[in-house]
């Protein structure tokens, strides 16, 4: 009998295929037709949607739970969590950013930290302490 030399090929690794929740809802926001909010409000502004997604790229791989809402004059506010703790990122349509970070559960929350006219770097070093506390 012939020996025939079989070679295990490690499987691929199944990649996930799934599109990542949080970019999906941001392009489902950019999608909002004008008077999206009861016959008023616009969707998000395209830099607006580039610098949330800048910011989510920066801090994806930490795993966090994440979410994003939209505000009727074009902005965005996106969240993330890690346990009762949250950074709260305003991005408006005229590229300023407010960074707030909260504490609780519900409405009974507070606010421990509050960061106006924050940059990127602001924005990403917070969400990095989140699950540090």
């Amino acid at each position: 009998m012939k020996h025939v030399a079989t070679y295990s090929q490690p499987s691929p690794l199944k990649a996930d295929l799934r599109p990542d929740p949080l970019l999906a809802k941001l392009q489902e926001l950019a999608a909002l037709p004008n008077g999206w909010r009861f016959g008023e409000g616009v969707p998000p502004h395209p830099t607006t949607l580039d610098n949330a997604r800048e910011i989510y790229r920066m801090v994806a791989s930490r795993g966090l739970k994440a979410d994003a809402f939209p505000g009727s004059d074009g902005s965005l506010i996106l969240v993330f969590y890690a346990n009762e703790r949250c950074v709260e990122i305003s991005l408006a349509q005229d590229g300023k950013m407010n960074v707030c970070v909260e504490e609780g559960e519900g409405a009974d929350f507070h606010e421990i930290k509050e960061i106006p006219n924050a940059v990127l770097a602001d924005a990403v070093e917070e969400i990095n302490l989140l699950d540090r506390h």
